[in-house]
């Protein structure tokens, strides 16, 4: 059994990567579009400028990760990524944190508000190639640990697990 899970496990590698897809939300429509190069040969990326319609464009397009500046207008990236947070459809969503910013205080924020990784600009292309990567394929981990844990083997039906899992959100 464990031998079929390891080879199904090995089965996840970075040619998967290539069918992710980036949300970039940064109010610098350029910074933005420069990130979104760095990011195009290796996964799909979209742009969005306006913080308030992320939690809109989130739910609407599943993005596999959210790339998010901290400081902009209307709503700054902490209460963006807190609303997805504690959003059901969106909770699960990797959020990354792009800012200028190196104070301890900001970094902590953004730890706090839920982030999955941080990267303080100007940002190196390869360095943020290299984190993308490594969270796309986490996530892809810890979707593929999700459905073995949920789902009888044998049966492919929901187990035990699945339900205790489902009947405490609901009550939530």
């Amino acid at each position: 059994m464990i031998e079929s899970l390891i080879s199904q496990y090995a089965a996840i590698n970075e040619s998967d990567i290539g069918q992710c897809s980036v949300l970039i939300v940064d109010d610098d429509e350029i910074s933005a579009l420069v990130v979104s190069e760095m990011l195009a040969k290796i996964v799909n990326t979209e742009v969005l400028c306006d913080s308030t319609l992320v939690l809109k464009k989130c739910i609407a397009i599943k993005p596999d990760l959210v790339l998010l500046d901290v400081n902009m207008p209307k709503k700054n990236g902490l209460e963006v990524c807190k609303e997805i947070k504690s959003t059901r459809e969106t909770e699960d969503i990797p959020i990354m944190f792009l800012t200028g910013s190196v104070e301890h205080d900001v970094q902590k924020a953004c730890w706090e508000a839920g982030a999955t990784d941080f990267i303080v600009k100007p940002i190196l292309a390869m360095t943020l190639e290299h984190r993308v990567k490594n969270i796309l394929l986490n996530a892809m981990r810890i979707k593929f640990l999700s459905q073995i844990s949920f789902r009888d083997p044998l049966t492919g039906l929901y187990n035990r697990h699945h339900l205790n899992a489902e009947v405490s959100a609901a009550l939530k």
